[in-house]
């Protein structure tokens, strides 16, 4: 996978010129706008880990977008925003570090890696000021599809949270529980993800079941959830089982 570093800039530059253009307005950038868009500079390398937050009084913050690939087809894939390859040779299980994405309407394109001609999906997709998205590349039967999940990497101080993403089509309706006891997700859809849970920093043993039942369709691998970080575990199709935290780079991806 590559993270086109001039779309990168564009986006970055993007961003820059809304600031500018309060320079116009009110005759001068503030030192914390420099910040602001040195912080948006920043962020898209690779090297960036952990985001800061400015916030201009006049401008709306960016939105932040990451894709992931979750069709285990050989296919890659080219991810096109507005018209600029954001992100080539995405492979099944991969996704990008978060892209500070100017808030408002896009368009997104998915074609076959290599391949501008061969498209498998356009669609607009608006994004709000300031918030988190995972856009899921997946596919049906015959069509690619594409589903979009908002974050919340903000953890209290001390603690850690986690949440669940259904992309098995073998798993059409599952209740997450812990391993031999009570369920704490319950109803967990085929292409849907559970909402956020607070917890104390610990290791988890859970269980995926049949909703409704005490059968185990899939055995999870033990969590380590560390202090001050916010997780996603991912299950995909042939029990494959990703853990991630939403804010960090993806080579810190196990996985399991």
């Amino acid at each position: 996978m590559t993270v086109n570093e001039s779309a990168a800039n564009y986006l970055y530059k993007a961003a820059m010129y809304q600031e500018l253009s309060n320079f116009y307005k009110y005759g001068n950038l503030s030192p914390h706008i420099y910040g602001y868009l040195n912080h948006i500079k920043n962020h898209n390398k690779p090297s960036q880990r952990t985001p800061t937050t400015y916030r201009s009084d006049s401008q709306p913050l960016p939105a932040r977008l990451r894709v992931f690939h979750s069709d285990k087809s050989n296919r890659k894939l080219d991810i096109y925003l507005d018209g600029i390859p954001i992100i080539t040779d995405l492979s099944y299980s991969e996704t990008n570090q978060y892209l500070l994405i100017p808030p408002g309407k896009h368009q997104i394109i998915i074609n076959v890696a290599g391949n501008r001609g061969q498209q498998l999906l356009k669609k607009n997709i608006f994004l709000a000021a300031g918030r988190y998205y995972t856009l899921v590349t997946t596919k049906d039967s015959r069509n690619q599809k594409l589903l979009a999940f908002e974050d919340h990497p903000i953890v209290p101080v001390g603690e850690a949270k986690i949440r669940f993403l259904n992309l098995s089509p073998n798993a059409r309706e599952i209740d997450i529980a812990v391993k031999n006891r009570d369920v704490i997700f319950p109803k967990l859809n085929y292409r849907n993800a559970t909402s956020y849970l607070g917890i104390t920093p610990m290791k988890l043993d859970l269980e995926a079941r049949k909703h409704g039942t005490n059968e185990v369709v899939l055995n999870l691998p033990i969590l380590s959830l560390k202090p001050n970080t916010a997780y996603s575990g991912i299950i995909l199709e042939n029990d494959d089982f990703i853990l991630w935290s939403d804010i960090q780079h993806p080579k810190d991806f196990q996985f399991i």
